[in-house]
Formats: C-alpha cells, sequence, structure tokens
C-alpha cells in the first residue's frame, strides 16, 4: 500500500446487516463507509454503500479457484443495476472514494 496525493482518510464503516438472494447459502455483506478528512469532522467527506460476498473454497485444495454460486453474481448484479437506476438515491456523478484519493488537489 501506498498513500496518494498526501491523503490520509479517517474512515468509519458500519455493517448494515447481510442480503440474501439464494436461501441463506450465500450471506452478502451490506455496509456503509464514510471517509473523513479529520477525526474531528462532524460531515463526511465520502459516504459509500458496498456490499461483498466470500468466495466458495476448498481448504483441500489451496491451488483451486475461488467459486462463486452462478445463480448468487446474476441476481448481485441484478440488484446493483437496479439500485444504480433510483432517482435521487444515487448520485451519477459521484466518485469513488479511489477516484477521489487519486484526482484531488491540495
Amino acid at each position: 500500500m501506498q498513500i496518494v496525493n498526501d491523503f490520509k482518510a479517517h474512515e468509519i464503516a458500519c455493517r448494515l446487516g447481510y442480503i440474501d438472494f439464494d436461501n441463506g447459502q450465500t450471506k452478502i455483506k451490506a455496509m456503509l463507509n464514510f471517509w473523513y478528512l479529520d477525526k474531528k469532522d462532524r460531515f463526511p467527506l465520502i459516504v459509500e454503500f458496498s456490499f461483498g460476498y466470500d468466495a466458495l473454497t476448498n481448504r483441500a485444495v489451496p491451488e483451486q479457484l475461488e467459486q462463486f454460486p452462478i445463480e448468487v453474481i446474476e441476481k448481485t448484479y441484478l440488484w446493483f443495476n437496479t439500485l444504480n437506476r433510483q432517482v435521487g438515491w444515487v448520485s451519477q456523478s459521484a466518485m469513488t472514494k479511489t477516484n477521489y484519493a487519486y484526482n484531488i488537489t491540495r
């Protein structure tokens, strides 16, 4: 890891819970991540909703590729695209945390 543009964010990650697309077989973790310029700031610089899930792995065969259930991938993709079309809920002009760090000017 390397610091980019001399920028150091203070991040707070809050787990929201789990999303279930396959009757409890795969736990999809939902999070809100808050970036602050300073720990004392009252309002975050960036807020990001994120989600993810762990791959199915066979510990007996460590070199085996990670696997993801195709049904979960399809449903997650559909759900994510539906969220992105919500007017007023998602900013189409917003940038990601990484994009912000690489493009700030001090």
